[in-house]
């Protein structure tokens, strides 16, 4: 019988990760973000009974390169103290946006491979069925949608950050990432987080693309193991008793 999907995870997850595009911090935010990330892989892989080495949670999950990932970090204060007062406001819910559409509809996509059986397995290969999925959809109108949300739900958005900030706060200096980490992984946001992750794939469930992605998924996974399959079999040695 098919698992169903944790949506209160995966919407958990994608707000903080989300939030991650307001560190300014040089490298923090791509360690905090990827931190995250893997935590995510790790939970949605662990409910399905199948344990992930570190190496392939690294490859499985971590944050593409390129696109339009951080291209405001640099100018958005963390802990977001002026930007729902600002047009950064704008810029930044972009950005969020865009982060928890990737990050979501990868999710989906994990869940069916697990469902599936597919890991433990080809993890480069399944990393890149991911990839070149996302770029096969057209995720416009849900990131459209989320950009609604996020600017719909500015005070929970603001009391989110807060809630984030007030956790990495309380711990000693030099652990405020793991803290973040943690607190995800245990459930221990406040409301705020957890309301904002409810709204988000509440959202990404009405836009109707949940089907449409699990298929291209599964189809470009599909063409990907034939392919293989075909090159293998053409770089297998002959066999001289055919000769």
């Amino acid at each position: 019988m098919a698992r169903e999907v944790d949506w209160s995870v995966i919407g958990r997850y994608s707000v903080m990760i989300a939030l991650t595009q307001l560190i300014p911090v040089p490298l923090l935010d791509g360690v905090v973000e990827n931190a995250l990330r893997r935590r995510l892989a790790r939970r949605l892989a662990s409910d399905a009974g199948v344990a992930l080495s570190d190496d392939d949670l690294r490859i499985l999950a971590d944050a593409p390169a390129g696109g339009c990932l951080g291209m405001v970090k640099a100018v958005v204060l963390w802990p977001f103290k002026k930007v729902l007062k600002t047009l950064l406001f704008v810029f930044a819910a972009k950005s969020m946006a865009d982060t928890a559409s990737e990050v979501m509809h990868r999710s989906l996509m994990l869940h069916e491979a697990l469902e599936r059986g597919w890991l433990p397995g080809d993890v480069p290969l399944l990393r890149e069925g991911l990839d070149t999925s996302l770029k096969k959809i057209d995720v416009r109108l849900v990131e459209r949608l989320l950009l609604g949300a996020f600017r719909d739900h500015r005070d929970e958005l603001n009391r989110a950050v807060w809630e984030a900030t007030k956790v990495a706060k309380a711990e000693s200096r030099g652990h405020r990432a793991e803290a973040l980490v943690e607190a995800t992984e245990k459930n221990e946001l406040m409301e705020a987080a957890d309301s904002l992750g409810s709204v988000l794939t509440e959202t990404l469930r009405r836009a109707g693309v949940v089907d449409e992605a699990v298929h291209w998924f599964v189809a470009e996974m599909d063409r990907l193991r034939e392919a293989k399959a075909a090159a293998a079999s053409r770089d297998a040695p002959s066999d001289p008793a055919q000769g």
